[in-house]
């Protein structure tokens, strides 16, 4: 499970010391890797139309908007449907929590910012960030120095910053679940 093999959300659970099984329950995808769709999630993965045929959709034909506007009940379920729809382009990531190396309900209802969005390494990979990377990782302190330490402040052209896509980021994704 060092290298986080199962996909869609499915829980890697070790078999013996060089195995794996993921658990694919309740993902709509079964396999080895859960990378397979069931039958009803392949016919959802058809019909639904790609971010692009949306956009093109919402952002084209002038003249049925105008009607669509005009029509009070049918321009608040399209609103609706626009809104839900652009909030779940982006999936918001399983949460953990920090006493279990598992998903568990409490961690998926914990509603505070104790939650973590990545899972935890297993005690038993070759390194500390899984099968890949260093075999130490460096002092917290050497990190800081090279990372956040500014010697000269040299701004963005779009007049922000890295740290405020990250924390945007950060903050959709965790306080925005329900």
């Amino acid at each position: 499970c060092c290298s986080h093999p199962c996909q869609n959300r499915g829980v890697c659970m070790s078999v013996g010391f060089d195995q794996y099984k993921c658990d694919c329950t309740r993902t709509g995808f079964y396999g080895e890797n859960c990378t397979t769709p069931e039958f009803l999630t392949r016919i959802k993965l058809l019909l639904k139309p790609t971010p692009n045929t949306v956009h093109y959709i919402l952002t084209h034909f002038k003249g049925v908007w105008n009607i669509v506007n005009k029509i009070s009940f049918l321009r608040n379920m399209i609103m609706r449907y626009v809104l839900t729809s652009r909030s779940h382009l982006i999936e918001s990531p399983p949460t953990y929590n920090v006493h279990y190396s598992y998903k568990s309900w409490e961690a998926f209802s914990n509603l505070s910012y104790y939650t973590r969005a990545l899972p935890p390494v297993p005690d038993d990979c070759p390194t500390p960030m899984g099968v890949k990377g260093r075999k130490e990782l460096p002092d917290s302190k050497e990190v800081v120095k090279k990372v956040l330490l500014r010697r000269k402040f040299i701004p963005d052209p779009q007049g922000t910053n890295l740290m405020f896509a990250f924390f945007a980021q950060h903050f959709t994704h965790q306080f925005f679940k329900t």
